[in-house]
């Protein structure tokens, strides 16, 4: 995992050996990943329900919150909806950030009490982002570069050719 691999390919042990796709084969991908505060959302656009983005931050070490960017990929139609419902109870009028260039329209600012867990895939794009209460050690525990490291996620597949 530390060379940066895409993932790991397996074999059931109890399975012979065959060439080509079977459900002997799985492939775990591999993926880093970060807890970020959430900040603020955006509203949906089009079909949409529940918020359009999370705007995400981190705290330096003089404990200023840092705003990141966004994340609004990998959610089910549910967890907008639920994390909507909570978002609009931590609702405030200003930004919680302390530092970074804020958007200037367009976002819901919140309180900042909940941790989202942000994937990264090994080009650095976001795909699904976990949110869920203050993480394992609370927001203030949020840094630049506590990434959890790449580690094999659930989803896995029969490899194809494009695999070997």
């Amino acid at each position: 995992m530390r060379q940066r691999l895409g993932g790991v390919i397996a074999k059931r042990a109890d399975a012979p050996y065959r060439a080509g796709r079977s459900r002997d084969w799985l492939k775990f991908k591999c993926e880093a990943g970060q807890e970020f505060v959430i900040g603020g959302f955006t509203d949906p656009r089009g079909t949409r329900t529940g918020f359009g983005a999370l705007r995400l931050g981190y705290y330096d070490p003089g404990q200023k919150l840092v705003y990141a960017g966004k994340v609004g990929t990998g959610f089910t139609r549910r967890t907008l909806d639920r994390l909507h419902a909570v978002l609009a109870w931590l609702e405030q009028d200003r930004p919680p950030f302390d530092r970074g260039r804020l958007p200037r329209s367009g976002v819901h600012w919140v309180q900042p009490r909940l941790v989202a867990q942000v994937g990264f895939d090994r080009r650095g794009a976001a795909p699904p982002a976990v949110p869920g209460p203050a993480g394992r050690q609370g927001p203030h525990r949020c840094r630049p570069g506590d990434a959890t490291g790449q580690h094999p996620v659930g989803r896995h597949r029969a490899p194809g050719p494009h695999d070997r």
